[in-house]
C-alpha cells in the first residue's frame, strides 16, 4: 500500500494486513513490526495484493 504524495513526494510503501475497515477508514496490520495503523481511504494512493509463495495459498 502507498499513501497519495505529500508536496510531490511519494511516501514510502507499507506493507501489512488489513485487518479492519469502515467509515471511510482502513485499520492495517504492519507485515514487519505488528503495529496496528488507521488511515484514510482517501489518502491511499496505491493496493497490491501479494503474489501467493506457493500454489496451495491461493
Amino acid at each position: 500500500m502507498q499513501l497519495a504524495a505529500l508536496d510531490d513526494q511519494r511516501q514510502p510503501l507499507i506493507e501489512g494486513a488489513v485487518v479492519g475497515f469502515g467509515g471511510g477508514q482502513v485499520t492495517l496490520m504492519a507485515k514487519e513490526t505488528g503495529v496496528l495503523t488507521t488511515l484514510q481511504t482517501a489518502d491511499i494512493w496505491h493496493v497490491a495484493e501479494p503474489e501467493p509463495k506457493h500454489w496451495w495459498a491461493a
